[in-house]
């Protein structure tokens, strides 16, 4: 996935130790936690209520223009590159035992990373995993 090698090439160009494939945004997608386990779904939001924590924090009273920016462009965390969001109408719910699908797409994640970091950083899977 060249989104992939362009994330690692950028932390590595910048000196993290710490360097990821960008994933955080797909675990904000209720598609990536049924991959993951059983158990959820989703509902309609009712009269009034919110679909995210973001739209509910009392930290948009202290942050108002950061938060009023993220409202304004539909983003999440208002970071460059990130892709805009429709608003949110359904709320995640518990619908059924909790319960681990295996590791398969953890493990097809963890692959794709692997692949572009030898390239893109020789010797740092050697020293950091």
């Amino acid at each position: 996935m060249p989104v992939v090698a362009n994330v690692v090439k950028r932390q590595v160009e910048i000196g993290l130790d710490c360097i990821g494939d960008g994933e955080y945004w797909s675990a904000l997608d209720i598609r990536w936690f049924d991959q993951q386990m059983t158990g959820l779904g989703t509902r309609p939001l009712r009269p009034g209520e919110v679909g995210s924590m973001r739209e509910a924090t009392r930290e948009r009273d202290v942050f108002r223009t950061l938060y009023a920016d993220m409202d304004r462009v539909g983003t999440i965390a208002c970071v460059p590159g990130e892709r805009s969001r429709p608003p949110t109408r359904e709320r995640v719910i518990v619908n059924g035992p909790i319960k681990s699908r295996g590791t398969g797409a953890t493990q097809r994640q963890l692959d794709c990373f692997k692949a572009f970091v030898p390239a893109l950083a020789p010797g740092w899977l050697d020293h950091h995993l």
